[in-house]
């Protein structure tokens, strides 16, 4: 099963040639949306949209790993 650690929903968009996922997850214990990016590692990082209030959901990435929502 996959899943952001500690998420109530885990979402991916997209995938790049070498295998890193983007997409969002729903934090739990706050139920606000952040973007992440999953490396074929396994290894998770998380990123949002620096605007107070907003909601980070990624819709797609490029073979750069560059992300975009």
């Amino acid at each position: 099963m996959f899943g952001y650690p500690g998420s109530y929903q885990t979402s991916p968009s997209g995938i790049t040639p070498t295998g890193t996922i983007t997409g969002s997850y729903v934090d739990a214990a706050t139920f606000q949306y952040h973007g992440f990016l999953l490396a074929r590692n396994g290894t998770f990082t998380t990123f949002d949209v620096p605007v107070p209030g907003s909601q980070t959901s990624p819709l797609a990435i490029n073979p750069a790993g560059e992300s975009t929502g």
